[in-house]
């Protein structure tokens, strides 16, 4: 049973532990062309900037501008992904956020999409994940609030937040489709979930992680229980079943291939009864 001291508990009832601030969350900070406290997909040395500071601002002086440009030379599109924190491995947090709010314009051409993909986790497993997938446009600042939704207990300590243009198939951006964002905040709290399932139940780290294009996850169960283990996108949509069936107790392997899938960050989900529990894996081709 998860136990929480009287202070924990105290704070929570009354909204008082301190919400974490995504860094440079307004756009205001630029330092050699990148805003500061984030990771772009800017290649300085030939000259691709598909991310850039822009004076149309919500509030402020300035916010981000991502625009899909040409790749040097071979003149393929560029798509401008961000991503927060150094390295864009995200931030430290103490709160189970609800949401992740912000204002943004965009012009999203030929099925394009705006993706809003949030993730928060406990060391490396992640906890919690928030994804929206925009796709009309629109010339006025709009708010959005994407909800994170919990899949375990525990409180996250860090958060990742990325944000990109995505073409109709994940990877078919066009030219000049464009965003801008401002005012990133995390709102709200959401109530600690109970443990779920007993000790014995548990989902393993994928090996080899990164992988390409295959992997192992290793589950254990209790007791002979219905399984259902997935694999989902950035955007929270199922890319594959590998377990749906009855399955007795003990230790189980699932092997994941994903010759069809482009390279980036995926996420893996066990349901087995009453047990939780999805961690992350890296597909890098």
């Amino acid at each position: 049973m998860l136990r929480l001291s009287p202070i924990a508990v105290f704070c929570f009832l009354f909204a008082c532990t301190t919400q974490a601030q995504v860094p440079n969350a307004g756009f205001e900070n630029w330092t050699g062309g990148e805003p500061d406290g984030w990771v772009t997909s800017n290649v300085s040395p030939i000259s691709v900037i598909p991310v850039t500071k822009s004076t149309d601002a919500h509030t402020g002086s300035s916010s981000l501008k991502g625009t899909v440009v040409p790749m040097y030379i071979t003149g393929t599109p560029v798509a401008p992904v961000i991503q927060a924190g150094a390295g864009g491995q995200g931030f430290a947090v103490s709160v189970r956020s609800a949401s992740v709010t912000g204002y943004y314009k965009c012009s999203l051409l030929s099925g394009d999409r705006l993706g809003l993909n949030f993730g928060m986790f406990l060391g490396t497993t992640g906890i919690g994940v928030g994804a929206q997938a925009i796709t009309a446009s629109t010339s006025a600042w709009t708010a959005f609030s994407v909800p994170i939704v919990y899949v375990a207990p525990g409180t996250p300590d860090n958060c990742v937040l990325q944000i990109q243009i995505l073409g109709p198939t994940g990877t078919d951006d066009h030219m000049s489709s464009w965003f801008e964002v401002d005012d990133l905040a995390l709102s709200g709290t959401s109530g600690v979930l109970p443990e779920t399932g007993p000790a014995s139940y548990s989902l393993a780290q994928n090996f080899p992680n990164p992988f390409n294009p295959t992997t192992t996850i290793r589950y254990s169960l209790a007791h002979r229980s219905q399984v259902t283990l997935a694999v989902f996108n950035a955007l929270g949509e199922r890319v594959a079943t590998l377990v749906n069936e009855m399955q007795e107790s003990g230790t189980h392997d699932a092997r994941f291939d994903a010759s069809g899938l482009a390279s980036g960050v995926y996420f893996y989900r066990l349901l087995a009864g009453s047990y939780v529990e999805t961690r992350q894996l890296v597909l890098m081709k």
